[in-house]
């Protein structure tokens, strides 16, 4: 009975995607769902200039560390830190995150950079706490038995993490990428770094969709390790990194945001 219901169910969701494609495919809106750090300060600089490009495709574009279940139209596409395992979806790596820890330049001048891990609990650390995120990464990858006493901030949030290591609040973890982009950020050399990679996916039906597929090339594309080296399977230091991201810097950097720059 259940295998009945879960077959009925597919087979009704696949019927509104179905429905979902007009007669005109080049127009019509793609909704894509990602996780909040890559959506704000990657695809969303670069989807301007898309629209100019598609002015009849609106991508509806949702930054969030829920998981959408692209299975049951919660989203067309998704971007996410966990492959699907739905056989019905079509998954593709698109690349690697490589996380590193920063402070800012005033914390780092007040109370000096940790050494050695050994030194860590001197320092108050910032951490993520959201879907998708592993909780017990950080005292993993430290070496800790808990972060109990460390940690200064805990936020869902990674645009939370980036505003209090700019504002000088503690040692945060956060993708190599976003020294690479402009944050005015200090790398932490602890002998230690960590990894996600983001995986992209969506439903078979949609292979038929012009305008999905045209969004689905376009994410690949931004997202190539060949031209961004920042996604690279490889992990790159993020002081190396940055004369790597100058052109993309200059073109898409963390500048212009609401945020007051720190002092």
């Amino acid at each position: 009975m259940i295998a009945d219901v879960a077959h009925m169910e597919r087979h009704a969701f696949n019927v509104f995607r179905r429905a979902s494609r007009t007669s005109n495919d080049l127009s019509g809106t793609v909704r894509v769902a990602v996780t909040e750090g890559p959506g704000n300060f990657w695809i969303l600089p670069r989807l301007i200039d898309f629209q100019k490009s598609y002015r009849k495709i609106t991508v509806d574009l949702r930054c969030a560390m829920e998981q959408a279940d692209v299975a049951r139209l919660e989203s067309d596409i998704a971007i996410q830190l966990e492959p699907p395992t739905n056989p019905d979806l079509i998954v593709a790596k698109l690349g690697r995150l490589h996380i590193y820890p920063f402070v800012s330049n005033d914390y780092a001048n007040l109370y000096g950079l940790p050494a050695t891990l050994a030194e860590l609990p001197s320092h108050r650390i910032i951490q993520q706490s959201a879907p998708q995120v592993d909780g017990g990464a950080y005292a993993r990858v430290l070496g800790l038995k808990s972060l109990e006493g460390i940690v200064g901030i805990k936020t869902n949030s990674s645009v939370g993490v980036l505003y209090a290591v700019e504002r000088g609040a503690g040692i945060g973890f956060l993708p190599t990428v976003a020294i690479a982009l402009g944050a005015p950020l200090v790398a932490v050399d602890l002998g230690v770094s960590h990894h996600v990679d983001l995986w992209l996916t969506y439903h078979k039906e949609f292979r038929a969709s012009e305008r999905h597929k045209i969004v689905v090339d376009w994410l690949k594309k931004i997202f190539d390790p060949k031209i961004y080296p920042c996604f690279r399977d490889e992990f790159i230091h993020p002081d190396a990194l940055v004369p790597m991201m100058t052109s993309v810097r200059e073109a898409f950097g963390l500048t212009g945001y609401v945020a007051v720059t720190p002092a």
